[in-house]
């Protein structure tokens, strides 16, 4: 009995500290060592690290999410500019008498429709004129068919202004003057005025006498030539 109680070796606290030896259980018994960590031992500073990191992804993907749905507006506004400028260009082709498909500057559309512009209001002055100076020769005791004509060959309407306020006062003081200077316009001689003329040669057929040649042929005093053509309408307004 004296020699086992001998034998027995004591743990010392050297021992215990090192993880040799034995670790009372619950009961008092004594459990073996394995040399490993006793389990439920956590490193606390691990979950600090995983909870940050989760928080950057989230700030991320919140991130591109705004970035995606800012890229979606934007080409959506893109699509409708697009769109509108397109429907102003067919617009200004309509009105400039083109086709959308043509390819043509928005500068040439718009020369186009000033162009546009200045002869319909050519056209309107020139009507204004004509109407005004007809009236005009008849009240002047003119024949119209060629004092109108004449007074445009001679320049005499250009200066005209259907716009002023003085203008059929300007009208009334061009027809006095050039049935002043050429009184074989006036209705009685046109009336009288036989106009017999010898057959034209082959090289000289006769067409229209434009304007300006009225106002050559009244210079050069061919009267007869001049009311053969108004007799035969030949002579150009």
């Amino acid at each position: 009995m004296d020699a086992d109680a001998d034998n027995t070796t004591p743990v010392t606290e050297d021992a215990a500290s090192e993880g040799h030896g034995t670790v009372e259980q619950g009961d008092g018994s004594p459990a073996p060592d394995t040399g490993r960590p006793e389990a439920g031992l956590e490193h606390p500073e691990g979950h600090g690290d995983d909870s940050a990191g989760d928080e950057q992804v989230k700030k991320l993907r919140a991130e591109s999410a705004r970035y995606r749905t800012g890229l979606r507006d934007a080409e959506k506004k893109l699509a409708e500019q697009e769109a509108r400028l397109e429907s102003l260009m067919e617009g200004l082709s309509r009105l400039a008498g083109g086709d959308s498909g043509e390819d043509v500057s928005p500068e040439e559309r718009i020369a186009a429709l000033e162009r546009e512009r200045d002869e319909a209001t050519a056209r309107l002055r020139d009507y204004a004129v004509t109407q005004a100076v007809q009236a005009a020769a008849q009240r002047a005791g003119a024949d119209a068919a060629l004092a109108v004509p004449l007074a445009r060959g001679l320049g005499r309407l250009d200066a005209l202004d259907p716009q002023a306020d003085d203008f059929d006062a300007q009208v009334a003081e061009v027809m006095e003057s050039v049935v002043a200077e050429h009184p074989q316009v006036r209705t009685q001689v046109v009336a009288r005025t036989s106009g017999v003329q010898a057959e034209p040669s082959p090289e000289r057929k006769p067409g229209v006498v434009t304007p300006e040649q009225l106002a050559e042929w009244a210079a050069a005093g061919r009267w007869d030539e001049i009311n053969k053509a108004a007799r035969e309408g030949r002579v150009e307004a």
